[in-house]
């Protein structure tokens, strides 16, 4: 580590990868080099599979080692700020992966401070290929990039990455990870092709692709399939047939505060990220949470001008650093002295901000997202407990018009996805008294579109509400499509609904699918719906009953075209305009007493629905 073998020239570079004795030594790259002598495969790649033994070392320029033992790399390899042009490869007889560094293997192994000019690598049958690493089963890449140049895996070729082929979970020894790292090559494989990785069971953190990205399947702009990516981006063109992101492809994604850019990508969706115009990926409020924790000084933007760019590469721009919303809304998220929502952007920044979806929230103004750049301000995703919101959202007797959301494999479609409260009162947790009971009120959502066809539950309003309440709130019109449990107003209901209604909303495609609620695990109490529950076990309020329960609810069997539901009552359209059965079953209208004197209802008898007292304002007077 203190004396680490010098590296000034292509043919000391070539060297390395002869003697797998020394590859897990020091190495210090000490000038830039030009590998443009070594053609097609002679090159000596560095790094084997342990397995790999039968294979012999290549003849190298310096010295022969032919009967060593092989192994994969486990060294650590400086670049000190230098680069290496033109490395080439065309295939080679016998390896699976191929790279600079052909295998990578131990938890103390790292790459980095590297930069590759211009590689040209083509195979055409590999799994696991990329231009610096083509399987990186345990270890570090990090501050390395490659730029110009393209890394081909046709017409079979698959795991192929701008810089990175393939990346382990934990390898034999440890996990992989890629950090701080960039590409700008062109990508070509058939399947799990990503213009960073192409495919990543480990760690991504701080990195962005920007070229173009060509596949059959498993297509992304930074990684075709990648299970954990953090403070990334990708903005590329981004070529493919089927499972096909702006910046992931493949399965679901643990994605954190990652975007690409839909306009270069030319893609609308991803398995995880945000994807965002240009003009937002270039602005710096889009990363504002990019300063925090170990992220803080990493990355620099050149506002409107640029991309965020890694501080090492010594761009024109301003660090980015960390603001809280504290900084940019009005209160500071209590109960006292809620954060106030008056447009489309401050609801953004709430969207974009889940760790602070614990806090209160009052929504200032209605608001109308069909002009505004972002689709899908999903509040709250994922599985239970992943980015859920715990807090209150207090409509305040506005509305949100115009809401779009297009689903992602297995996640929870709604403006909220996931609603729960957070835990407290154990061992380790704050006092009860201390965490807001998960809370949604007074909201209405008009025309929403909720494309949850790869969502397991999906609503207009809550995709799953695992805890907590909706109360005082309403969905009119719009379509909501989910696959297992979908509802005009939540999917899966394992809290309470109160006083809420859904009106003239379609609801399909699930397998269970309710005017209300899809599935109900809680309570469900004083709600009505009037909208049509197509295909599936359709119910006019409830589609399918999990042992929650339901009170004084109902349904128009005449506008759902359902007589059936798996809770509630069903009554005709003229009973449903008029106060005599709600007021039978205990609803609190404006103007009685006799069942509270909350005033929570309103209607104009015969002519309408019942409607919530904040609607109607003045007009709601008796």
């Amino acid at each position: 580590m203190d004396d680490p073998y010098l590296i000034y020239t292509a043919e000391q570079m070539n060297a390395i990868g002869a003697d797998p004795n020394d590859w897990d030594k020091h190495f210090l790259l000490m000038a830039d080099i030009d590998l443009s002598a070594y053609v097609y495969d002679s090159f000596n790649l560095i790094g084997t599979r342990e397995s790999a033994a039968t294979t012999r070392p290549r003849r190298s320029l310096v010295r022969s080692v032919a009967d060593t033992p092989e192994g994969p790399f486990r060294g650590v390899f400086d670049g000190n700020g230098h680069t290496i042009a033109n490395f080439q490869y065309g295939g080679g007889a016998g390896e699976k992966t191929i790279g600079l560094f052909m295998y990578v293997n131990d938890p103390n192994a790292v790459i980095k401070n590297l930069g590759l000019i211009a590689p040209d690598i083509h195979t055409w049958d590999r799994q696991g290929v990329g231009s610096l690493v083509g399987s990186l089963i345990s270890g570090t890449v990090t501050d390395c990039y490659a730029h110009g140049g393209t890394v081909t895996g046709l017409p079979y070729g698959s795991q192929v990455g701008g810089l990175i082929g393939y990346c382990d979970q934990d390898g034999d020894r440890g996990p992989s990870r890629v950090i701080g790292c960039y590409a700008d090559v062109t990508v070509m494989g058939r399947s799990r092709i990503g213009g960073l990785v192409g495919f990543s069971d480990g760690e991504i953190t701080n990195c962005y692709a920007m070229g173009e990205v060509i596949g059959d399947d498993q297509v992304g702009g930074l990684a075709g399939e990648g299970r954990s990516i953090t403070n990334c981006y990708a903005v590329g063109a981004v070529i493919g047939e089927q499972e096909v992101g702006g910046l992931v492809g493949g399965v679901p994604a643990e994605v954190v505060a990652s975007f690409w850019d839909v306009q270069a990508s030319r893609q609308a969706t991803s398995v995880g990220g945000e994807g965002k115009t240009t003009a937002q990926m270039q602005a710096l409020l889009t990363y504002r949470a990019w300063g925090e924790r170990d992220s803080a000084g990493v990355w620099t933007i050149d506002e409107g001008k640029d991309y965020p760019r890694l501080t090492w590469e010594n761009r024109p721009g301003v660090v980015i650093e960390a603001v809280e919303l504290d900084d940019l809304l009005v209160g500071t998220g209590t109960a006292e002295d809620p954060y106030l929502i008056h447009t489309t952007d401050e609801l953004a920044l709430v969207a974009s901000e889940p760790d602070e979806w614990g806090r209160h929230f009052r929504l200032m103004a209605d608001l109308d997202l069909g002009t505004h750049p972002d689709v899908g301000l999903t509040l709250g995703w994922g599985e239970p407990n992943s980015r859920a919101f715990t807090g209150v959202f207090d409509g305040n007797g506005h509305t949100i018009s115009n809401f779009t959301y297009v689903s992602q494999w297995g996640d929870c479609g709604g403006f909220f996805g996931y609603v729960t409260s957070a835990p407290c009162g154990g061992r380790g947790e704050p006092d009860c008294d201390a965490v807001p009971h998960a809370t949604i009120k007074d909201l209405g959502l008009v025309n929403p579109v909720v494309d949850g066809i790869q969502s397991y539950y999906a609503g207009g309003l809550v995709g799953i509400l695992g805890g907590g309440t909706v109360s005082n709130c309403y969905v009119e019109g719009g379509l909501v499509m989910g696959t297992i449990e979908a509802g005009g107003l939540v999917g899966d209901n394992r809290g309470t609904v109160r006083g809420c209604y859904v009106v003239g909303t379609t609801i399909m495609l699930a397998s269970m699918s309710g005017g209300l609620v899809g599935g109900n695990g809680g309570h469900v109490i004083n709600c009505y719906s009037t909208g049509r529950a197509v295909r599936g076990d359709g119910g006019g309020l409830i589609g399918t009953d999990r042992r929650g329960d339901v009170t004084a609810s109902f349904w128009d069997m005449e506008t759902s075209g359902l007589t059936i539901s798996a809770g509630g009552t069903g009554l005709t359209t003229v009973e449903m305009m008029g106060a005599g059965v709600f007021l039978d079953a205990g609803w609190d209208f404006v103007g009685e007493v006799e069942n509270g004197v909350e005033d929570v209802w309103w209607i104009l008898e015969g002519e309408g629905y019942p409607r919530l007292w904040w609607e109607l304002g003045d007009e709601a007077a008796p």
